[in-house]
């Protein structure tokens, strides 16, 4: 891709330390220091954790055309005079979520 002028992009060490708890890497060319079992046993685990995360998102917070962009758990809609908008990171920062921080 052709690299867009003025818009600033993460270097890979910053990606790697924004998501380092999500990335499992396994080099196959050296030798192993952990049995397959073991490895399989910590790959299921985290498997799950994010599966787990990720469906909390997609039923509570992630909005959908067919729900009038409502999310499947439904949540009240948070008046202005409450704060301001609010980030909140989610699976590692792939996703956000928005909601507004009691002043």
């Amino acid at each position: 891709m052709v690299r867009q002028p003025g818009i600033p992009t993460q270097t890979w060490q910053t990606f790697i330390r924004n998501h380092m708890a999500e990335i499992a890497a396994v080099d196959f060319f050296t030798v192993p220091t952990a049995t397959l079992k073991t490895l399989h046993v910590f790959l299921v685990r985290h498997l799950r954790r994010v599966l787990k995360e990720y469906l909390a998102y997609y039923h509570g917070s992630r909005t959908h055309l067919g729900l009038e962009k409502d999310a499947p758990e439904p949540r009240a809609v948070q008046p202005q005079d409450i704060g301001p908008v609010a980030s909140k990171p989610v699976l590692g920062g792939l996703h956000h979520r928005y909601c507004r921080d009691a002043a």
